[in-house]
Protein backbone atom coordinates (compact mmCIF):
# COMPACT_ATOMS: atom_id res chain seq x y z
CA UNK A 1 0.00 0.00 0.00
CA UNK A 2 1.49 3.43 -0.90
CA UNK A 3 2.11 5.32 2.07
CA UNK A 4 1.72 9.28 1.61
CA UNK A 5 0.51 10.05 -1.69
CA UNK A 6 -2.86 11.65 -2.41
CA UNK A 7 -5.65 10.52 -4.62
CA UNK A 8 -5.64 11.54 -7.84
CA UNK A 9 -8.75 12.36 -10.39
CA UNK A 10 -8.19 9.14 -11.90
CA UNK A 11 -8.44 7.05 -7.94
CA UNK A 12 -11.52 9.23 -7.39
CA UNK A 13 -12.92 8.73 -10.30
CA UNK A 14 -12.25 4.73 -10.06
CA UNK A 15 -14.32 5.23 -6.69
CA UNK A 16 -17.11 6.68 -8.40
CA UNK A 17 -17.01 3.77 -10.80
CA UNK A 18 -16.66 1.39 -8.09
CA UNK A 19 -19.36 2.69 -5.57
CA UNK A 20 -21.97 2.56 -9.03
CA UNK A 21 -20.82 -1.11 -9.32
CA UNK A 22 -21.86 -1.95 -5.48
CA UNK A 23 -17.93 -2.92 -4.86
CA UNK A 24 -16.81 -3.00 -1.05
CA UNK A 25 -14.25 -0.44 -0.16
CA UNK A 26 -11.70 -3.27 0.24
CA UNK A 27 -12.43 -3.93 -3.53
CA UNK A 28 -11.65 -0.08 -4.56
CA UNK A 29 -8.68 0.28 -2.34
CA UNK A 30 -6.92 -3.73 -3.53
CA UNK A 31 -7.85 -1.91 -7.19
CA UNK A 32 -6.10 1.63 -6.17
CA UNK A 33 -3.18 -0.09 -3.80
CA UNK A 34 -4.41 1.61 -1.09
CA UNK A 35 -6.06 0.72 2.84
CA UNK A 36 -9.88 0.74 2.74
CA UNK A 37 -10.06 3.41 5.40
CA UNK A 38 -8.70 5.86 3.31
CA UNK A 39 -11.58 5.01 0.34
CA UNK A 40 -14.08 5.08 3.71
CA UNK A 41 -12.65 8.98 4.34
CA UNK A 42 -12.50 9.84 1.03
CA UNK A 43 -16.58 9.28 0.61
CA UNK A 44 -17.65 10.81 3.47
CA UNK A 45 -15.55 13.28 3.30
CA UNK A 46 -16.68 14.38 0.12
CA UNK A 47 -20.32 13.54 -0.13
CA UNK A 48 -22.71 15.83 -2.00
CA UNK A 49 -26.21 16.60 -1.43
CA UNK A 50 -29.01 16.23 -3.92
CA UNK A 51 -32.58 16.75 -3.75
CA UNK A 52 -34.72 15.03 -6.92
CA UNK A 53 -37.65 16.77 -8.35
CA UNK A 54 -40.20 14.50 -6.14
CA UNK A 55 -38.61 15.01 -2.90
CA UNK A 56 -40.27 14.93 -0.33
CA UNK A 57 -38.46 13.37 3.17
CA UNK A 58 -42.13 12.45 4.89
CA UNK A 59 -42.87 8.93 6.60
CA UNK A 60 -46.19 9.33 5.85
CA UNK A 61 -45.62 10.90 2.28
CA UNK A 62 -47.30 7.53 0.70
CA UNK A 63 -50.55 7.55 3.48
CA UNK A 64 -51.06 11.09 4.23
CA UNK A 65 -54.33 12.50 4.75
CA UNK A 66 -53.34 16.13 3.91
CA UNK A 67 -52.76 15.34 0.17
CA UNK A 68 -54.07 18.25 -1.91
CA UNK A 69 -55.41 20.45 1.05
CA UNK A 70 -52.83 22.02 2.16
CA UNK A 71 -53.15 24.75 -0.41
CA UNK A 72 -55.89 26.89 -1.89
CA UNK A 73 -58.09 24.73 -4.50
CA UNK A 74 -58.02 26.14 -7.86
CA UNK A 75 -61.51 27.54 -9.10
CA UNK A 76 -61.53 24.92 -12.07
CA UNK A 77 -63.47 21.69 -12.09
CA UNK A 78 -61.07 19.89 -11.27
CA UNK A 79 -60.06 20.86 -7.85
CA UNK A 80 -56.34 20.36 -8.45
CA UNK A 81 -53.86 23.00 -6.54
CA UNK A 82 -53.40 26.18 -8.69
CA UNK A 83 -49.87 26.34 -10.31
CA UNK A 84 -50.22 30.45 -10.39
CA UNK A 85 -48.80 31.14 -6.95
CA UNK A 86 -46.03 29.68 -4.57
CA UNK A 87 -47.43 26.61 -3.36
CA UNK A 88 -45.38 25.45 -0.14
CA UNK A 89 -44.19 21.81 -0.45
CA UNK A 90 -47.01 19.40 1.57
CA UNK A 91 -43.83 18.52 3.64
CA UNK A 92 -43.05 22.52 4.78
CA UNK A 93 -46.52 23.12 5.70
CA UNK A 94 -48.11 19.87 6.88
CA UNK A 95 -48.77 19.59 10.89
CA UNK A 96 -48.37 15.81 10.59
CA UNK A 97 -44.36 16.09 8.68
CA UNK A 98 -42.25 13.40 10.42
CA UNK A 99 -38.41 13.59 9.00
CA UNK A 100 -37.66 10.60 7.27
CA UNK A 101 -34.05 8.99 7.16
CA UNK A 102 -32.87 6.63 4.97
CA UNK A 103 -30.95 3.32 6.81
CA UNK A 104 -28.82 2.74 4.39
CA UNK A 105 -26.82 6.13 4.35
CA UNK A 106 -25.83 5.07 7.86
CA UNK A 107 -23.71 2.05 6.98
CA UNK A 108 -20.87 1.91 4.30
CA UNK A 109 -21.09 2.96 1.56
CA UNK A 110 -22.33 5.87 3.41
CA UNK A 111 -24.18 7.03 -0.29
CA UNK A 112 -26.66 6.41 -2.99
CA UNK A 113 -24.45 5.77 -5.50
CA UNK A 114 -24.99 2.09 -6.72
CA UNK A 115 -28.82 2.16 -5.06
CA UNK A 116 -30.43 0.49 -7.99
CA UNK A 117 -34.12 2.11 -6.76
CA UNK A 118 -32.18 5.06 -6.92
CA UNK A 119 -34.61 7.17 -9.45
CA UNK A 120 -38.04 6.59 -7.40
CA UNK A 121 -36.63 7.02 -3.83
CA UNK A 122 -37.80 10.42 -2.56
CA UNK A 123 -35.64 10.81 -0.10
CA UNK A 124 -32.26 13.48 -0.81
CA UNK A 125 -29.83 11.80 -2.51
CA UNK A 126 -26.20 11.46 -0.72
CA UNK A 127 -23.88 10.84 -3.92
CA UNK A 128 -19.97 10.43 -4.22
CA UNK A 129 -18.81 12.57 -7.53
CA UNK A 130 -14.72 12.09 -8.38
CA UNK A 131 -14.93 15.81 -10.17
CA UNK A 132 -16.17 17.39 -7.94
CA UNK A 133 -14.24 15.57 -5.38
CA UNK A 134 -11.09 17.07 -6.71
CA UNK A 135 -12.23 20.25 -6.85
CA UNK A 136 -13.02 20.48 -3.32
CA UNK A 137 -9.67 18.71 -2.49
CA UNK A 138 -8.01 21.26 -4.57
CA UNK A 139 -9.63 24.36 -2.85
CA UNK A 140 -8.74 23.07 0.38
CA UNK A 141 -4.89 22.49 -0.43
CA UNK A 142 -4.58 25.99 -2.16
CA UNK A 143 -6.26 27.20 1.06
CA UNK A 144 -3.70 25.34 3.27
CA UNK A 145 -0.70 26.27 1.70
CA UNK A 146 -1.44 29.88 1.77
CA UNK A 147 -2.10 30.49 5.05
CA UNK A 148 -2.02 34.28 6.19
CA UNK A 149 0.47 36.37 7.30
CA UNK A 150 1.40 35.76 11.04
CA UNK A 151 3.00 39.40 11.53
CA UNK A 152 0.35 41.38 10.27
CA UNK A 153 -2.57 39.15 12.28
CA UNK A 154 -3.25 38.84 15.58
CA UNK A 155 -6.19 36.03 16.96
CA UNK A 156 -7.91 38.83 19.54
CA UNK A 157 -10.84 39.39 17.47
CA UNK A 158 -9.35 38.72 14.23
CA UNK A 159 -7.93 42.15 13.82
CA UNK A 160 -5.22 42.97 11.93
CA UNK A 161 -2.07 44.32 14.00
CA UNK A 162 -1.41 47.38 12.00
CA UNK A 163 -5.19 48.37 12.98
CA UNK A 164 -4.11 47.68 16.23
CA UNK A 165 -1.30 50.14 15.96
CA UNK A 166 -3.04 52.76 14.15
CA UNK A 167 -5.87 53.05 17.20
CA UNK A 168 -2.87 52.92 19.57
CA UNK A 169 -1.13 55.60 17.64
CA UNK A 170 -3.96 57.96 17.43
CA UNK A 171 -5.38 57.22 21.10
CA UNK A 172 -1.40 58.45 21.91
CA UNK A 173 -1.92 61.87 19.74
CA UNK A 174 -5.24 62.58 21.17
CA UNK A 175 -3.72 62.31 24.86
CA UNK A 176 -1.06 64.48 23.68
CA UNK A 177 -3.16 67.33 22.79
CA UNK A 178 -5.09 67.29 25.00
CA UNK A 179 -2.04 67.48 27.67
CA UNK A 180 -0.06 70.50 25.75
CA UNK A 181 -3.85 72.08 24.59
CA UNK A 182 -3.36 75.40 26.78
CA UNK A 183 -6.35 75.56 29.24
CA UNK A 184 -8.52 78.66 29.42
CA UNK A 185 -8.19 79.33 33.24
CA UNK A 186 -4.00 79.13 32.76
CA UNK A 187 -4.75 82.53 30.43
CA UNK A 188 -6.84 84.05 33.39
CA UNK A 189 -4.03 84.14 35.40
CA UNK A 190 -1.24 85.23 33.18
CA UNK A 191 0.96 82.54 32.52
Amino acid sequence: MAKNTHLTLSDRITIEVGLRERKSFSAIAEELGKDPTTISKEVRTHIKLKQAGGYNPCVIRKDCKHYGDLCHPCKFTYRKPCHSWYRAKCFEACPDFLQSQCSKLSKPPYVCNGYQQRQSCKLERHLYEGKSAQREYEVTRSESRQGYESHLFTAKDGVFKNELFLDETKRRNDTRRQQTRPRSHDYDRGR
